[in-house]
């Protein structure tokens, strides 16, 4: 597990990012409301089984990412995210977004 910072437009977001050797792909977490990495961590084993790598961030204002929260800054955040694992490489098609809660209308709007 490796803590991460994505910088973007007006915020620092944290992130964790479990990493697995040759990974088939990456599941793309987005959490809920209610709550920020510290509570809605749970389940490595199941994406390790997969053989999937595990990124997930705290939107802006949430756990030790900073900015204030907003509805669009959410969406912008998970697009800034989404927009940087494709440009170091990874493939849209090896990128699963799943979410709860809140996380849900992301992964979809993604």
């Amino acid at each position: 597990m490796h803590e991460a910072w994505v910088d973007v437009g007006g915020a620092r977001l944290h992130a964790l990012h479990l990493r697995v050797k040759e990974p088939r792909g990456i599941v793309f977490y987005l959490h809920g409301n209610a709550g920020n990495l510290q509570t809605w961590f749970f389940n490595v084993d199941f994406y390790r089984q997969l053989n999937m790598d595990l990124f997930m961030l705290d939107y802006r204002g949430y756990g030790k990412s900073s900015g204030q929260p907003s509805e669009a800054g959410v969406y912008r955040d998970a697009l800034a995210v989404y927009r940087d694992a494709r440009r170091r490489g990874v493939p849209a098609a090896r990128i699963i977004c799943f979410g709860e809660s809140l996380g849900g209308s992301v992964s979809i709007h993604l």
